[in-house]
């Protein structure tokens, strides 16, 4: 059973610890709470193009451009976002967690697009 506040539902989606750590730090730079920041991040994901990279779609482990995703985010969703999110999943062939996913690091690169001050980008 969903645990439900006012018109949003409780979820949990497994993210990288790079956009964890992002999320935290945007949503103290931007002033606003994590519930926002999701709607914020939904929403634009929602009106935008709605694509979901290809990466994001592999879920064989062993592939070697496999996403590993192992920090879990959990906050609450506005129910009817979280509706239109697993259909656009469903229609690409994808889950709810990775079209969540997708949206944070669309959201999160606008951000930083727009104001990149304080962060640091390094490469693997």
């Amino acid at each position: 059973m969903q645990r439900t506040r006012k018109n949003a539902v409780a979820f949990s989606a497994y993210i990288t610890e790079e956009c964890l750590r992002l999320v935290e730090y945007l949503t103290v730079r931007e002033e606003l709470t994590q519930v926002v920041f999701i709607r914020k991040a939904v929403r634009n994901f929602i009106n935008g193009d709605n694509h979901i990279d290809p990466r994001i779609l592999i879920k064989e482990r062993t592939n070697p451009k496999y996403i590993r995703r192992d920090a879990m985010l959990c906050g609450y969703i506005d129910k009817t976002q979280k509706k239109i999110l697993e259909e656009i999943a469903e229609e690409q062939g994808a889950n709810f967690s990775q079209a969540f996913f997708q949206a944070l690091v669309n959201y999160c690169a606008l951000l930083i697009t727009m104001d990149n001050s304080n962060i640091e980008i390094t490469r693997k």
